[in-house]
């Protein structure tokens, strides 16, 4: 199991390793403190924000809000001036990383130079002209030195966007024919298609070397273009510096003369659509004019310079002979281009890559090796990779073994007790029944045999109380909990304290002490509570069997029961572990929250109880105190006040089940719906909305009070009122709204919603009733309102009260969904440390939490660790799990989101998203012959839209084969930030990686 999840979610690996490159735009070394970073925007860019961007996660610039609310790119900022200069500052964590430099109008107006003595449309030489559209450019730096110099301009858009762009077994990349013949062919259906992917070091440095070797410049980021206007004022620079400044200037200045009419924006992302759709490359020539080709690119740009030479000639200014020559390389760059053809730049990658080489080596070599200990996690071949030791696993696997045994005889049938004999809480429970009996009357005062009962001192209120002694060893003392009402009290509890704290159950002796409860907050002596929906002076007898033939007065099942027991010991001898044996002290913490639920539909069906929250913890360590462990577990629950289950105490194995015999229709399910008004005593009218649904022993109704328009505010309350409508029993806090509320417009909204027609009928399921019989709703299916006065399924003269209900009376219900109880969040954490034989402790973690809104819905995370010692590092901040010197560890998460959106034509559909991210840390991985600890991350992004086209797509909905339009999953491997390939399940759980120097592999089936 574990092998298929980490295979699925293998998208992107993160080696942290050294490593060079060959790039004009880097350097080794960075001075200390911030860094200055400069560079130009187009020729000539005035006000343009210019942001050095970090990557995120996923691959893409990093976003943040500023002090206005507005979403733009964060990072170090500055603002082009009016020659299209910028000057920035950067950290010294940011010196050596992959950075994205983005020019864009959120600061306001941007202007560019016009570069054409002909003019820029109605802007005329030299003059500012503003963009008529929103303004975002880009380069990418694989690697930003200090004092570097980045331009931005539309050709680092370009390679921007190219370096975004994944090709699916591109040949480009290095893979000859010869290795595809080696693929399947439903692999090649896939060809050459491009897809978004992330920016990452190694293909910005590609991208720009392609496109730079595409449009003839050395390097685009580097070289500061010069605009053509500017030529004759130029005097910092000389030689092939200026003219390759001036011929990059030419070509910067030639998309503005290019997109007088369709737009600056327009124009490049027309371009960039030509070069990303024909997999970098762009048709040299064409005979169609109207066809986007690197001819007219060129043409363009040469003929803006050529228009600049003449014009300074015409002044008799001196024009420098780089400018000439620069022109001169444009047009034998024209002369050469060939009708029909593409372009044929090919980088030359083995060549470029050749400092990053070992990295990509080594990220293979992590690969298997990493595949390989998924595979063998506990050791089970000692001759391959694993994350823990055979010897160590097998020490492992026999200690937890033997505390599973303790755990089933000494918890599970012992504490707990089964079928075959009454368990500790099973007596303590008798002794509750038999107090509450003894308190109420029905029993015998006191009780001889294992159960005493006498007259405590009562408490500081004044409260007498009673205390029931079993076993003459165990004290439970019966108090009355919280504010005493009219009738008496809704909760009791039964504490234990004193010295009298232990039971002994099969030769064990099981003791209660007061600690810290599970969050920390505070210490607790042990006890239960017993909460009840009415209020009595002492608690009614229980409903259990030994109660089952009173009737006076009539035992009553508590409507919830909390246990809190933080901590509870004994002392064992651990057996079948060898060495790692002996005797052992457990300890228990036990915390409950139990809901009952009965079925209305049943009269006097018997209450079940489910949990809402329940922490359960145990702990164990030897007498030595060198050899621990620890399960601690902690759950919080879904629908716990409707789900029924099979028993009456919590199981495991009621999670998301739903009952199989709910019945089909539910008969008067809602008796009454009705809006009308209600005058306060206070003598306010305020409009209400009532309804009676069954099992229900309340009719609920909604009050809308006057809108206020001195506050601009109207108020809503929520109250419980009897079935006869004489009494309103209890009503919450009024709840203020903004602005005019009417109550016509939320029940309109309600029937939108389906609140109006749904109900939860507990212990049954979800229900729907049908209103289109009723004027309330239109022949169409519109609603059109209620009649005020009018009660909507209870006619006139009709006698619907529950034991006497009309069949003309109410509305059906028929059944839509089944209830389950489920996990809204839990978290388990296994932990042991042994003893290594040295006087030191082997370390082995797991931590597991699970957040579940529904089943589609979720974030779950795995954490691990095995060590060597206990001297934990930096590493295991990196990590977020603890990690020794010699360890091996990961951290696992991965979540399931749903997206509604809607397209063009209005329609609805639903994307499923799915995100996971695995980190890991291995020491002792055998790389490039050497051993060394590596720290990996993993990250992926899934997307699919819901439907029935049998296609399997991401890990949630695998099985129900639901991607509708097809599957957007990648995976992308990466090295010190910058990704060297990426992953794809190419065949049915079979996954490719392909590297960025062409080559690939299969990582797993």
């Amino acid at each position: 199991m574990m092998y298929k999840v980490t295979t699925a979610l293998l998208v992107g690996l993160m080696l942290q390793a050294c490593s060079g490159n060959s790039s004009s735009t880097r350097t080794v070394s960075a001075p200390e403190g911030e860094s200055s970073l400069s560079g130009r925007v187009g020729t000539a860019t005035e006000g343009a924000r210019v942001s050095a961007t970090p990557i995120d996660f996923e691959g893409g610039p990093t976003r943040t809000t500023n002090d206005s609310g507005d979403i733009i790119f964060d990072g170090a900022a500055g603002q082009s001036q009016v020659n299209g200069d910028y000057e920035l500052n950067v950290a010294d964590d940011d010196i050596g990383a992959s950075l994205i430099f983005i020019a864009t109008d959120d600061n306001g107006e941007v202007r560019f130079r016009c570069e054409d003595p002909a003019g820029c449309g109605s802007s005329e030489f030299l003059a500012l002209v503003p963009y008529e559209e929103g303004l975002d450019i880009r380069a990418g730096v694989g690697e930003v030195a200090a004092d570097m110099t980045v331009n931005i301009n539309w050709i680092t858009d370009v390679a921007s966007s190219l370096a975004k762009t994944v090709y699916i077994d591109a040949v480009q990349n290095g893979i000859s024919e010869d290795d595809r013949a080696d693929i399947d062919s439903a692999v090649l259906a896939d060809l050459d298609t491009a897809k978004t992917g992330v920016y990452n070091e190694y293909t910005m440095e590609l991208a720009n070397l392609h496109i730079g070797q595409m449009f003839g410049i050395s390097d685009i980021i580097y070289v500061s273009p010069i605009g053509p206007s500017q030529m004759t004022q130029v005097t910092s620079v000389n030689g092939e510096t200026l003219k390759a400044s001036l011929y990059y200037g030419a070509l910067v200045s030639g998309l503005n003369s290019m997109a007088i009419e369709s737009g600056y924006m327009e124009e490049l992302g027309n371009i960039t659509e030509e070069i990303i759709e024909g997999n970098g490359q762009l048709l040299e020539k064409s005979l169609d004019s109207t066809a986007l080709t690197l001819e007219k690119i060129l043409s363009q740009s040469a003929g803006v310079l050529r228009r600049n030479i003449d014009h300074y000639d015409s002044l008799g200014a001196r024009v420098p002979g780089e400018a000439r020559e620069a022109l001169s390389e444009l047009e034998t760059r024209i002369s050469l281009l060939r009708v029909g053809v593409e372009t044929s730049v090919q980088v030359d990658v083995p060549a470029e890559l050749a400092s990053w080489g070992s990295n990509i080596d080594k990220a293979k070599e992590f690969i298997v090796d990493l595949t390989e200990a998924v595979k063998n996690f506990w050791g089970a071949d000692p001759n391959k990779s694993s994350f823990i030791t055979s010897t160590h696993a097998n020490r492992l696997d026999t200690y937890y073994q033997a505390h599973e045994e303790l755990y089933n005889d000494l918890i599970v049938k012992s504490f707990f007790g089964d079928e075959t004999q009454d368990g500790v809480i099973d007596r303590m429970m008798m002794g509750v029944s038999a107090l509450i009996d003894c308190r109420f009357g029905s029993g015998a005062c006191p009780r001889s045999g294992s159960l005493s009962i006498a007259s405590g001192d009562g408490d500081e209120d004044g409260h007498s109380d009673n205390v029931v002694l079993i076993d003459s060893s165990l004290q439970l003392t019966m108090r009355p909990v919280g504010e005493e009402g009219d009738s008496g009290f809704t909760q009791f509890a039964f504490f234990i304290d004193g010295d009298m704290n232990s039971l002994t159950q099969n030769g064990v002796t099981y003791v209660w002490e007061e600690d810290v409860i599970s969050d920390g907050s505070f210490s607790s002596v042990p006890y239960i509570a017993l909460f009840y929906d009415e209020e009595y002076t002492s608690p009614p007898p229980l409903n259990n069997a030994a109660n089952s033939g009173l009737t006076d007065p009539a035992p009553v099942d508590p409507s919830d029961i909390a246990v809190i027991w933080p901590l509870v010991s004994f002392d064992t001898y651990l057996s079948g572990a060898g060495s790692d044996g002996g005797d052992h002290t457990l300890r228990v913490l036990l915390e409950a929250n139990l809901i009952g639920v009965a079925d209305p539909l049943v009269e006097g069906s018997p209450t079940h109880y489910n949990p809402f929250t329940l922490a359960f913890w145990i702990r164990s360590v030897n007498e030595s105190e060198q050899n621990q462990s620890s399960m601690i577990s902690q759950i919080r629950t879904t629908n716990p006040n409707s789900y029924y289950a099979d028993s009456r105490w919590p199981s495991a194995e009621e999670f998301f089940k739903g009952r199989d015999d709910a019945p089909v229709t539910i008969p008067n399910m809602v008796r009454s719906l009705y809006r009308s008004e209600e005058s306060l005593s206070s003598g306010e009218v305020v409009d209400i909305f009532d309804k009676e649904v069954i099992g229900e022993s309340y009719i609920s109704r909604v009050r809308l009070y006057p809108y206020d328009s001195l506050t601009n505010t109207t108020l809503s309350q929520a109250c419980s009122v009897s079935l006869d409508r004489q009494d309103v029993i209890a009503c919450s806090d009024p709840l203020t709204l903004a602005g005019e509320v009417d109550l016509d417009a939320i029940i309109a909204s309600n029937f939108e919603s389906g609140v109006l027609t749904d109900y939860t009928i507990p212990a049954n399921g979800t229900y729907t009733i049908d209103l289109t019989s009723t004027d309330m709703v239109d022949g169409s299916g519109n609603f059109v309102g209620m009649t005020p006065g009018f009660e909507y399924g209870r006619p006139a003269g009709a006698d619907c009260t529950p034991s006497a209900a009309d069949s003309i009376c109410g509305f059906e219900g028929v059944f839509v969904e089944s209830i389950e109880l489920g996990i809204e969040r839990m978290s388990i954490s296994l932990n042991s440390y042994m003893d290594d034989g040295d006087g030191g402790q082997l370390p082995t973690l797991a931590e597991f939490s699970l957040i579940r809104q529904n089943k589609d819905t979720f974030a779950l995370s795995l954490a691990y660790s095995f060590g060597q010692d206990e001297d934990y590092d930096v590493i295991s901040d990196a990590i977020g799990v603890g990690v020794g010197s010699e360890a091996q560890a990961f951290i696992l998460e991965y979540e399931v989101l749903e997206e509604e959106f809607t397209d063009d034509i209005g329609e609805t559909s639903t994307l499923e998203v799915e995100r996971g991210g695995w980190v890991v840390y291995r020491s002792g991985v055998s790389l490039g012959g050497q051993d060394q600890a590596v720290i990996a991350q993993i990250a992926t992004r899934t997307e699919y839209t819901q439907g029935t086209e049998e296609e399997a797509c991401g890990v949630n909905d695998r099985d129900k084969l639901s991607s509708a339009e097809g599957c957007e999953a990648v995976a992308y491997l990466t090295v010190r930030g910058a990704l060297v390939g990426t992953i794809r399940e190419e065949r049915e759980n079979v996954f490719v990686a392909r590297f960025v120097d062409g080559t690939w592999m299969i990582i797993g089936d």
